[in-house]
Parts: C-alpha cells; sequence; structure tokens
C-alpha cells in the first residue's frame, strides 16, 4: 500500500492534485468503517462540488431520479443559491453503498 502525499505549502491545507491521487484515495484499504465513511463522504464532496456542510445536510427528497438521469437538487449552506447537480456514476454508487434500497423508497420519500 502506497500512502498518499500531500503537496503542502505555507498556509495552506492538503488537497488532492491530480486524477491519480484521487484514483489512489478511492482504492485505499481502509479497516475501520469510520475511515470509510469519512473517506466516501470526502470522495462524494469530491464527485459534487458539495462542500462538507452541504453533503452532511443532504435530504432524500433533495436528490431526484429522473429519465434525464439523477440529481442533487438543494440549497447552499453558506450562500443559500439553489444548486442543480448531475450525479455521476461514482457518486451515485456511495449512495447506493449506504442505502441499496434507494430506488426502491416510496414516492413520498423522494
Amino acid at each position: 500500500m502506497t500512502p498518499v502525499k500531500y503537496k503542502i505549502s505555507e498556509g495552506s491545507i492538503p488537497s488532492l492534485s491530480d486524477e491519480e491521487e484521487l484514483n489512489r484515495l478511492i482504492g485505499l484499504e481502509l479497516h475501520f468503517d469510520r475511515l470509510e465513511r469519512v473517506r466516501d463522504m470526502f470522495l462524494f464532496s469530491c464527485f459534487t462540488g458539495l462542500s462538507y456542510a452541504d453533503v452532511k445536510k443532504l435530504k432524500r427528497n433533495e436528490i431526484e431520479c429522473t429519465s434525464e438521469g439523477n440529481w442533487i437538487k438543494t440549497s447552499r449552506t453558506k450562500t443559500g443559491q439553489r444548486a442543480h447537480i448531475p450525479l455521476l456514476n461514482s457518486a451515485w454508487s456511495i449512495i447506493e453503498k449506504y442505502n441499496p434500497f434507494f430506488e426502491e423508497l416510496q414516492a413520498t420519500d423522494r
């Protein structure tokens, strides 16, 4: 297992700089459920562009499954602005990982 390396400069926060590092994080085998959830939440943020605060407050009724694809339709926490974000397959797979019956929820839950 190769550790993930971050590029850190004075006064900055660590960031993933390229697709290779993101793929290493995706493939990283974690032995604690808590760490796996944190990693998946971070990846979900990367795939959707949502902040941690927006992901944390995301509700089932803000995710729409349409004939045009799956969408997040929510208000951003910081600005209050409406956001319509297409869900990529990688983000959708994280949703399904934690709720494999997501699409089977009753229409009233949507």
